[in-house]
Protein backbone atom coordinates (compact mmCIF):
# COMPACT_ATOMS: atom_id res chain seq x y z
CA UNK A 1 0.00 0.00 0.00
CA UNK A 2 1.60 3.28 -0.44
CA UNK A 3 2.14 6.13 1.69
CA UNK A 4 -0.65 8.49 -0.01
CA UNK A 5 -3.09 5.39 0.80
CA UNK A 6 -2.06 4.76 3.95
CA UNK A 7 -2.28 8.35 4.94
CA UNK A 8 -6.20 8.07 3.40
CA UNK A 9 -7.04 5.18 5.38
CA UNK A 10 -5.83 6.46 8.47
CA UNK A 11 -7.74 10.03 7.98
CA UNK A 12 -10.98 7.83 6.90
CA UNK A 13 -10.40 5.53 10.88
CA UNK A 14 -10.54 8.80 12.53
CA UNK A 15 -13.29 10.54 10.56
CA UNK A 16 -15.59 7.26 11.27
CA UNK A 17 -14.36 6.55 15.07
CA UNK A 18 -16.11 10.40 15.39
CA UNK A 19 -19.05 9.94 13.32
CA UNK A 20 -19.92 5.82 13.97
CA UNK A 21 -20.31 6.41 17.47
CA UNK A 22 -23.35 9.61 17.08
CA UNK A 23 -24.69 7.24 13.88
CA UNK A 24 -24.87 4.00 15.75
CA UNK A 25 -26.62 5.62 19.24
CA UNK A 26 -29.28 6.74 17.49
CA UNK A 27 -30.27 3.44 15.80
CA UNK A 28 -29.27 1.78 18.79
CA UNK A 29 -31.71 4.39 21.02
CA UNK A 30 -35.11 2.51 18.44
CA UNK A 31 -34.27 -0.51 19.49
CA UNK A 32 -33.42 0.80 23.44
CA UNK A 33 -37.17 1.82 23.68
CA UNK A 34 -38.88 -0.71 21.83
CA UNK A 35 -37.61 -3.34 24.46
CA UNK A 36 -37.77 -0.92 27.49
CA UNK A 37 -41.97 -0.40 26.17
CA UNK A 38 -41.59 -4.65 25.61
CA UNK A 39 -39.93 -4.73 29.28
CA UNK A 40 -36.87 -6.75 28.48
CA UNK A 41 -33.75 -7.18 30.60
CA UNK A 42 -31.72 -4.47 30.84
CA UNK A 43 -27.84 -5.02 29.71
CA UNK A 44 -25.36 -3.43 29.84
CA UNK A 45 -22.34 -4.26 28.10
CA UNK A 46 -18.77 -2.27 28.66
CA UNK A 47 -16.02 -2.87 26.42
CA UNK A 48 -12.28 -2.51 25.12
CA UNK A 49 -11.35 -2.33 21.15
CA UNK A 50 -12.14 -5.89 21.28
CA UNK A 51 -16.20 -4.82 21.32
CA UNK A 52 -15.87 -4.10 17.56
CA UNK A 53 -14.39 -4.88 14.53
CA UNK A 54 -11.50 -3.24 13.87
CA UNK A 55 -9.61 -3.96 10.24
CA UNK A 56 -12.51 -1.71 8.07
CA UNK A 57 -12.49 1.88 8.28
CA UNK A 58 -16.52 2.11 8.33
CA UNK A 59 -16.68 -0.65 11.32
CA UNK A 60 -14.59 1.99 13.75
CA UNK A 61 -16.74 1.95 17.23
CA UNK A 62 -19.46 0.27 15.61
CA UNK A 63 -21.71 -1.93 17.84
CA UNK A 64 -23.40 -3.57 15.00
CA UNK A 65 -20.23 -4.78 13.69
CA UNK A 66 -19.69 -6.67 16.63
CA UNK A 67 -21.88 -9.33 19.43
CA UNK A 68 -23.22 -5.85 20.74
CA UNK A 69 -25.46 -5.62 18.11
CA UNK A 70 -27.18 -8.71 18.93
CA UNK A 71 -27.82 -7.59 22.50
CA UNK A 72 -28.72 -4.59 21.57
CA UNK A 73 -31.40 -5.82 19.44
CA UNK A 74 -32.26 -8.49 22.20
CA UNK A 75 -32.12 -6.42 25.32
CA UNK A 76 -32.78 -2.96 27.19
CA UNK A 77 -29.06 -2.60 26.26
CA UNK A 78 -26.68 -0.15 27.47
CA UNK A 79 -23.50 -0.26 26.11
CA UNK A 80 -20.23 1.45 26.15
CA UNK A 81 -17.89 0.82 23.40
CA UNK A 82 -13.94 1.46 24.07
CA UNK A 83 -15.20 5.46 25.54
CA UNK A 84 -11.15 5.61 26.12
CA UNK A 85 -8.20 5.48 24.22
CA UNK A 86 -6.92 2.90 26.77
CA UNK A 87 -10.22 1.52 27.96
CA UNK A 88 -9.15 0.23 31.58
CA UNK A 89 -11.06 -1.64 34.25
CA UNK A 90 -10.41 1.78 36.21
CA UNK A 91 -12.52 3.38 33.40
CA UNK A 92 -15.75 0.70 34.09
CA UNK A 93 -15.07 0.97 37.63
CA UNK A 94 -15.58 4.89 37.83
CA UNK A 95 -18.64 3.94 35.25
CA UNK A 96 -20.18 1.50 38.02
CA UNK A 97 -19.27 4.33 40.95
CA UNK A 98 -21.55 6.84 38.87
CA UNK A 99 -24.56 4.83 37.58
CA UNK A 100 -27.03 2.57 39.77
CA UNK A 101 -25.68 -0.88 38.73
CA UNK A 102 -28.51 -2.83 40.59
CA UNK A 103 -30.49 -1.41 37.51
CA UNK A 104 -29.30 -3.89 35.49
CA UNK A 105 -29.59 -7.22 35.60
CA UNK A 106 -26.69 -8.52 33.53
CA UNK A 107 -23.47 -6.89 32.85
CA UNK A 108 -21.04 -8.31 29.76
CA UNK A 109 -17.49 -6.58 30.73
CA UNK A 110 -15.00 -7.59 27.98
CA UNK A 111 -12.13 -5.16 29.38
CA UNK A 112 -8.95 -5.71 30.77
CA UNK A 113 -6.19 -6.59 27.97
CA UNK A 114 -5.35 -2.99 28.14
CA UNK A 115 -4.33 -3.37 32.19
CA UNK A 116 -3.02 -6.97 31.48
CA UNK A 117 -0.72 -7.13 28.60
CA UNK A 118 2.71 -6.09 29.06
CA UNK A 119 3.59 -2.70 27.17
CA UNK A 120 6.73 -0.56 26.39
CA UNK A 121 7.59 1.93 29.12
CA UNK A 122 6.76 5.14 26.92
CA UNK A 123 2.81 3.14 26.68
CA UNK A 124 2.92 2.68 30.17
CA UNK A 125 3.60 6.40 30.45
CA UNK A 126 1.48 7.26 28.21
CA UNK A 127 -1.29 5.97 29.82
CA UNK A 128 -0.49 6.35 33.40
CA UNK A 129 -0.92 10.04 32.59
CA UNK A 130 -4.25 9.26 31.21
CA UNK A 131 -5.32 7.55 34.36
CA UNK A 132 -4.14 9.90 36.96
CA UNK A 133 -6.97 11.42 37.85
CA UNK A 134 -8.49 8.07 38.48
CA UNK A 135 -6.06 6.49 39.98
CA UNK A 136 -6.10 9.44 42.58
CA UNK A 137 -9.63 9.42 42.91
CA UNK A 138 -9.77 5.67 44.26
CA UNK A 139 -6.58 5.86 45.93
CA UNK A 140 -4.54 3.77 43.44
CA UNK A 141 -1.38 5.02 43.93
CA UNK A 142 0.52 2.58 46.26
CA UNK A 143 -0.55 -0.69 43.67
CA UNK A 144 -0.55 1.20 40.02
CA UNK A 145 2.96 2.24 39.20
CA UNK A 146 6.35 1.17 37.61
CA UNK A 147 7.79 0.02 41.17
CA UNK A 148 4.85 -2.40 41.74
CA UNK A 149 4.30 -3.57 37.98
CA UNK A 150 8.00 -4.83 37.90
CA UNK A 151 9.76 -4.78 33.98
CA UNK A 152 9.53 -7.38 31.70
CA UNK A 153 11.93 -8.09 28.65
CA UNK A 154 12.76 -5.30 26.42
CA UNK A 155 10.63 -4.87 22.98
CA UNK A 156 11.52 -2.28 20.74
CA UNK A 157 14.31 -1.02 22.09
CA UNK A 158 12.06 -0.51 25.86
CA UNK A 159 11.63 -2.38 29.13
CA UNK A 160 8.02 -3.57 29.20
CA UNK A 161 5.32 -3.36 32.11
CA UNK A 162 1.88 -4.44 32.74
CA UNK A 163 -0.46 -1.47 33.82
CA UNK A 164 -1.66 -3.61 36.56
CA UNK A 165 -0.40 -6.44 38.95
CA UNK A 166 -2.52 -8.45 41.40
CA UNK A 167 -2.69 -6.23 44.31
CA UNK A 168 -4.23 -3.68 41.89
CA UNK A 169 -6.45 -5.47 40.31
CA UNK A 170 -7.40 -6.84 43.99
CA UNK A 171 -8.41 -3.55 44.76
CA UNK A 172 -10.49 -2.91 41.99
CA UNK A 173 -12.38 -6.44 42.44
CA UNK A 174 -13.09 -4.97 45.92
CA UNK A 175 -14.82 -2.31 44.77
CA UNK A 176 -17.32 -4.78 42.56
CA UNK A 177 -18.48 -7.49 45.19
CA UNK A 178 -21.37 -6.10 45.41
CA UNK A 179 -22.67 -6.78 42.06
CA UNK A 180 -19.97 -9.18 40.56
CA UNK A 181 -22.23 -11.81 39.96
CA UNK A 182 -24.52 -9.81 37.88
CA UNK A 183 -20.94 -9.55 35.36
CA UNK A 184 -20.31 -11.92 32.50
CA UNK A 185 -16.54 -11.72 31.94
CA UNK A 186 -15.15 -12.03 27.76
CA UNK A 187 -11.63 -13.81 28.93
CA UNK A 188 -8.24 -13.52 26.71
CA UNK A 189 -7.25 -15.26 24.10
CA UNK A 190 -3.77 -16.76 24.03
CA UNK A 191 -1.46 -14.85 21.83
CA UNK A 192 0.72 -16.81 19.18
CA UNK A 193 3.94 -16.47 18.86
CA UNK A 194 4.45 -17.84 15.33
CA UNK A 195 1.10 -15.69 13.96
CA UNK A 196 0.58 -12.41 13.99
CA UNK A 197 -2.42 -12.14 11.61
CA UNK A 198 -2.81 -8.35 10.33
CA UNK A 199 -1.11 -7.01 13.05
CA UNK A 200 2.13 -5.01 12.00
CA UNK A 201 4.52 -6.28 13.99
CA UNK A 202 5.42 -9.16 16.42
CA UNK A 203 3.87 -8.83 19.71
CA UNK A 204 6.36 -9.03 23.23
CA UNK A 205 7.96 -12.06 24.08
CA UNK A 206 6.17 -11.75 27.43
CA UNK A 207 3.00 -10.87 25.72
CA UNK A 208 1.24 -13.92 27.08
CA UNK A 209 2.07 -13.05 31.09
CA UNK A 210 -1.35 -11.09 30.47
CA UNK A 211 -3.07 -14.71 31.21
CA UNK A 212 -1.85 -14.65 34.75
CA UNK A 213 -3.58 -11.65 35.87
CA UNK A 214 -6.81 -12.89 33.29
CA UNK A 215 -6.86 -16.20 35.35
CA UNK A 216 -6.95 -13.86 38.97
CA UNK A 217 -10.16 -12.07 37.36
CA UNK A 218 -11.76 -15.35 36.23
CA UNK A 219 -11.67 -17.05 39.70
CA UNK A 220 -13.38 -14.21 40.98
CA UNK A 221 -16.41 -14.06 38.43
CA UNK A 222 -19.26 -16.76 38.43
CA UNK A 223 -19.98 -16.18 34.61
CA UNK A 224 -17.28 -16.71 31.98
CA UNK A 225 -17.05 -17.03 28.44
CA UNK A 226 -13.06 -18.56 28.65
CA UNK A 227 -11.21 -18.39 25.49
CA UNK A 228 -7.96 -19.13 27.37
CA UNK A 229 -8.21 -22.78 25.79
CA UNK A 230 -8.84 -21.51 22.23
CA UNK A 231 -6.80 -23.88 19.84
CA UNK A 232 -4.68 -22.55 17.27
CA UNK A 233 -6.64 -23.06 14.19
CA UNK A 234 -9.56 -21.53 16.26
CA UNK A 235 -7.44 -18.37 17.44
CA UNK A 236 -6.09 -17.79 13.56
CA UNK A 237 -10.15 -18.26 12.11
CA UNK A 238 -11.84 -16.73 15.39
CA UNK A 239 -9.44 -12.74 15.56
CA UNK A 240 -7.33 -11.01 12.98
CA UNK A 241 -4.64 -10.35 14.94
CA UNK A 242 -4.37 -12.61 18.09
CA UNK A 243 -6.24 -9.79 19.94
CA UNK A 244 -9.39 -8.48 17.84
CA UNK A 245 -12.44 -10.82 16.38
CA UNK A 246 -13.53 -11.61 12.88
CA UNK A 247 -16.71 -12.32 12.36
CA UNK A 248 -16.40 -15.68 13.06
CA UNK A 249 -15.10 -14.58 16.03
CA UNK A 250 -17.93 -12.59 17.26
CA UNK A 251 -20.24 -15.14 16.47
CA UNK A 252 -18.43 -17.20 18.73
CA UNK A 253 -18.73 -15.15 21.24
CA UNK A 254 -22.29 -14.38 20.62
CA UNK A 255 -23.46 -18.05 21.07
CA UNK A 256 -21.87 -18.57 24.27
CA UNK A 257 -23.40 -15.49 25.65
CA UNK A 258 -27.01 -16.45 23.83
CA UNK A 259 -26.42 -19.96 26.64
CA UNK A 260 -25.67 -17.27 29.52
CA UNK A 261 -28.77 -14.79 28.69
CA UNK A 262 -31.13 -17.13 27.11
CA UNK A 263 -31.50 -15.91 24.19
CA UNK A 264 -34.03 -17.47 22.01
Amino acid sequence: MSSLSQRIKGKLFLLFELINPMIFHFIAFFYKMKNKILKKRKVLVFTDSRGFEVTKFWNRKNPFSSYVGGLIRNFDCTYLVCPEKFTSLLDFLEYCENNEMDDYENIILHCGIVDFAPRPESSYDKMFRSKTRIIKKFGFEDCINKIKSKSGPYYDGELTYSFFNDSSLSRILSFQERYIKKIIYISINPVLNDWSGNYWRKRPDNINSQLELDNVLKRKMTNIIDLSSLSKEEIMKFTSDNVHYTKEGFKYIYNKLSIILQID
